[in-house]
């Protein structure tokens, strides 16, 4: 049975649950004012569009629930929980050499 959703949600009927809409369908940038149009946005808590922070060092693609909290990250980026808002932060890769891979199996080797 179809139930009422907040403002931001809409009703999936596979889950039976309100569900948190996209921001860009929320605040499609194309209704923002003609200076703002290469903005993006986020429904903020008196359910009204508001500007995400632009600022590069965030890494953020789009922001959610505040305007520097992070939803979607940049390339090379990944999202991390940081005191009540979402970062990005770099990934970092760790090289493993053949010959650590080697050892390790040996020592798996003689555990076994």
């Amino acid at each position: 049975m179809p139930k009422a959703c907040s403002v931001g949600y809409q009703y999936n009927g596979f889950s039976m649950q309100c569900e948190m809409m996209m921001p860009d369908v929320v605040c499609p940038k194309e209704s923002a004012p003609a200076d703002k149009q290469n903005s993006k946005f986020f429904l903020n808590s008196q359910n009204r569009c508001q500007e995400c922070d632009s600022n590069p060092d965030l890494h953020c693609q789009q922001c959610a629930g505040t305007a520097t909290s992070c939803m979607i990250c940049n390339e090379g980026y990944k999202r991390v929980y940081n005191v009540d808002t979402w970062q990005c932060i770099a990934l970092t890769r760790r090289r493993v050499l053949l010959e650590d891979l080697g050892v390790q199996s040996l020592f798996d080797d003689f555990l076994a």
